[in-house]
């Protein structure tokens, strides 16, 4: 997927190049393929499900840049917007339950979103990092006064390691 414009590709491995996948869905600014082998993108407005094979395209409306997508192990599907806050999203029904400051969050917006061992969900923002246990239902946020390098995160720029270890890049 291409920002600025640019639209959704394919990369055909027999030609060595991108082909157009489809042209509506433009601005990805992130992507992710799910356990049933969907794609799911976000872009500036919406977030889009992408059946690969028959290229079926399915949008709903977020009304928030969609900044990360992540399927936890219970098969969840999480959004993580820019000033929208976390979207629980029900595939079922291609509606959302969102999550605020109001909530617990520390920032309304999500730039990274990884799991823990446990089912925890950790995210990066733009007010420090925060762990949400989905089982209570309770967010727990940490700071630079609990030794991170700045409150401050940046898009996209988090990793789970091999050893079960969270980077989470900031500015």
């Amino acid at each position: 997927g291409a920002t600025n414009e640019g639209a959704l590709y394919l990369f055909d491995r027999t030609q060595n190049n991108f082909v157009l996948f489809d042209k509506n869905v433009t601005n990805l600014q992130s992507i992710i393929e799910t356990s049933d082998g969907k794609l799911w993108g976000g872009n500036y407005t919406s977030l889009f499900s992408i059946e690969k094979n028959t290229k079926k395209i399915t949008k709903t409306t977020i009304g928030n840049p969609v900044r990360c997508i992540n399927e936890d192990k219970d098969k969840n599907l999480w959004v993580g917007t820019q000033e929208g806050g976390l979207l629980l999203f029900d595939r079922k029904t291609n509606t959302f339950k969102r999550l605020t400051i109001n909530d617990g969050l520390p920032s309304n917006t999500i730039l990274r979103l990884l799991e823990d061992q446990y089912g925890n969900l950790w995210m990066s923002t733009y007010n420090g990092i925060c762990r949400y246990d989905k089982k209570s239902k309770t967010f727990r946020n940490f700071s630079i006064n609990d030794g991170l390098q700045s409150n401050q995160f940046s898009f996209n720029a988090g990793i789970k390691l091999s050893s079960g270890e969270f980077l989470f890049g900031g500015i």
